[in-house]
């Protein structure tokens, strides 16, 4: 009895050492995180688009493995009656599975490369603020005053077949 109860605290201990690790992620990122579940949750792509043929809801970051790992608690959960996979885009062959790009801060050249490949395909592009040189993205993160806000280009968004239901629109910082 005295191991078990031994093996047991040992093995609380080393989980909770590993939860804490795994939430060492910042509060920006974490938001950031949110919008990206979320945009995915509430946007909505065309009935016959072939995104609709990929068998997981893929959503892709660019240049920011700390957002991959805030979504971690996400991954699995249903974004359009599919399971949501997040991945780290490296090239823009395999953007083209993708259903949401977020283009985070260091990434400006292939995130450039992509936007010009995907422009007019029902893929939703998020774009980091602080990404100078990239303003092409659907939805654009801002800090507005210590908060973080987003930006909507709806003309952009329209050309790919998107729709960002009013919802989203009225949480807008700006639409154009």
């Amino acid at each position: 009895m005295k191991r078990l109860f031994l093996f047991i605290a040992l093995n609380c201990a080393i989980l909770t050492q590993l939860l804490a690790a795994a939430v060492d992620i910042d509060l920006a990122t974490q938001v950031k995180a949110a919008y990206l579940f979320n945009f995915a949750r509430f946007i909505e792509w065309p009935k016959a688009s072939a995104d609709q043929q990929e068998p997981a809801f893929n959503l892709c970051i660019i240049g920011d493995n700390k957002i991959a790992r805030a979504l971690d608690a996400a991954k699995g959960k249903d974004i359009a009656n599919r399971p949501l996979i997040v991945t780290l885009l490296n090239n823009a062959e395999t953007a083209l599975h993708c259903q949401l790009i977020f283009i985070a801060t260091p990434a400006t050249g292939l995130g450039r490369a992509i936007l010009n490949d995907i422009k007019d395909l029902p893929i939703l592009t998020v774009i980091d603020s602080g990404n100078s040189g990239v303003e092409d993205g659907m939805i654009t993160l801002v800090l507005v005053d210590g908060r973080l806000r987003f930006r909507v280009n709806q003309p952009a968004a329209q050309r790919a077949g998107l729709r960002i239901p009013a919802q989203v629109l009225k949480l807008a910082e700006n639409v154009s």
